[in-house]
């Protein structure tokens, strides 16, 4: 048997190492656990989850990427309020997601919200 504890890290190229340092520290309030001159982790919890960012000055921030990370917070209306400082582009269909200034697509769930979520799909039922 295997038992997942959880997913450890998300890992996002980025034009700019300082400024994703920033944004993420303003957004969600997050601390640097580790950082070089190319790259950085970001604290999600305290306990193992990272968020992993990598300085690659090719990548293009004006292009979406694809697919979406989500994460789960306390305060989900101070994260949005933060966010709509930086000028983001938000879904309308939900709550609090948006493109963070380096094109990917972050999504903030509310913890309360957590046990909401419906289950994987069970061809058995």
């Amino acid at each position: 048997m295997v038992q997942v504890y959880g997913i450890n890290h998300v890992a996002l190229d980025v034009n700019d190492l300082d400024k994703a340092i920033a944004f993420y520290r303003d957004i969600l309030e997050v601390e640097v656990m580790k950082q070089t001159d190319k790259a950085a982790m970001l604290d999600l919890n305290g306990r193992f989850d990272f968020l992993a960012l990598f300085e690659d000055p090719s990548i293009n921030p004006d292009t979406p990427k694809d697919g979406h990370w989500g994460v789960v917070v306390d305060n989900l209306e101070a994260v949005r309020e933060r966010a709509e400082k930086w000028n983001l582009t938000f879904y309308p269909d939900f709550e609090c997601d948006f493109r963070d200034p380096f094109g990917y697509r972050v999504q903030v769930i509310r913890q309360a919200d957590v046990t909401k979520q419906p289950v994987p799909y069970d061809p058995e039922n």
